[in-house]
């Protein structure tokens, strides 16, 4: 898995600021893992501080939790102040907690109001963002699958595991429907191989995290069934764009060799031999191979040219998109400059 990022490889984690206070951002901070700076105030500050922060917090649909750090064995504060401070905040008055944090009990239970506020949020923002979307009329698969990848990521934020994994294989399904066109197939087709290894990705961990190692073969199965060789329509594959597609084909079953041998038993494995670690990393050893004879064969046919391979560009940067790459300035690059670009890339 050290081919992806963070934010691929693991659950994603609800973001949280703390603000006032920052005697105690340390301890909130070990616990929950996120701090931020900001200063406290008097009462009166305090309410105008409330004020500010659900003015700034409104536009964005955030939830917010307004915490009274107390010492041990303190009184909570009058009531009237704390529906003052509700009112002044735009909150419930369930989320306006007296706590200590400086003891166990009172982190744990800000942790467990944080994680309800931020499984509200993302709930709202996901049937907000659906609704949105069921109101599109005949929506382009690249816009289902980008909607439903999101959609599974806020159930990710709220642990909902079995929504999670239903809505990226909805997100897969959508990606698979995408046609490859006429316009720079080459770059298409690579974007798409990368696009759907994320999707996938997201996909067989979701499903052995829930112990379902039987479905995430099938996935995987049915991953490299689609995306094993390139379409007919790329024919004849020039040898660079042959070369890295292997790459991308060993990666493959390198980390679903890697998922199955760090989370599956292997006692409740079929006993079929493409079912265990072992044949996945021979097949990732087999694409290996297979890249390195493709770039041998690439730089017999095309002897080197010094740093730069006549007609590659200078200064291709990844894009925003995944599976993108562009031209320092932003612009595209055309299936010539794309294949010299893989060409240098390669050998």
């Amino acid at each position: 898995m050290q081919y992806y990022p963070p934010e691929l490889a693991t659950p994603p984690l609800a973001l949280v600021a703390l603000l006032g206070c920052p005697e105690l951002h340390s301890t909130v901070g070990e616990f929950l893992r996120d701090a931020v700076l900001g200063d406290p105030g008097s009462w009166a500050q305090c309410t105008q501080q409330a004020d500010a922060v659900r003015g700034a917090t409104r536009a964005q649909g955030a939830r917010t939790l307004l915490i009274v750090a107390q010492a041990p064995n303190s009184p909570e504060i009058p009531e009237e102040r704390a529906l003052q401070l509700c009112k002044q905040a735009g909150i419930d008055r369930r989320c306006l907690l007296c706590l200590c944090l400086t003891e166990p009990g009172g982190l744990v239970k800000l942790g467990r109001s944080l994680h309800e506020q931020a499984g509200v949020y993302y709930l709202e923002e996901s049937r907000r963002m659906l609704s949105i979307h069921a109101e599109r009329r005949l929506p382009p698969p690249e816009l289902n699958a980008r909607v439903s990848f999101r959609a599974a990521a806020y159930a990710e934020f709220r642990a909902d595991w079995s929504t999670a994994v239903k809505t990226y294989q909805t997100a897969y399904a959508q990606v698979q429907k995408v046609q490859l066109g006429s316009a720079l197939p080459l770059q298409h087709w690579y974007e798409l191989t990368h696009v759907a290894e994320e999707v996938h990705i997201k996909v067989v961990t979701l499903l052995l995290h829930q112990h379902r190692s039987q479905e995430a073969l099938a996935h995987f199965q049915q991953h490299m069934a689609t995306y094993r060789h390139p379409p007919p329509q790329l024919a004849p594959v020039p040898l660079a764009a042959v070369a890295a597609h292997h790459g991308w084909v060993g990666r493959q079953y390198q980390v679903m060799g890697e998922l199955m041998s760090s989370r599956v038993d292997p006692a409740h494995l079929p006993p079929q031999r493409d079912c265990h670690p072992a044949y996945f990393f021979l097949c990732a050893a087999t694409a290996c191979i297979e890249r390195r004879r493709s770039a041998q064969q690439l730089r017999e046919a095309q002897p080197p040219l010094g740093s730069q391979r006549a007609g590659a560009p200078a200064g291709v940067v990844p894009s925003r998109g995944v599976g993108q790459v562009v031209k320092e300035g932003g612009q595209r690059l055309t299936d010539a400059e794309f294949l010299a670009w893989l060409e240098v890339l390669i050998t």
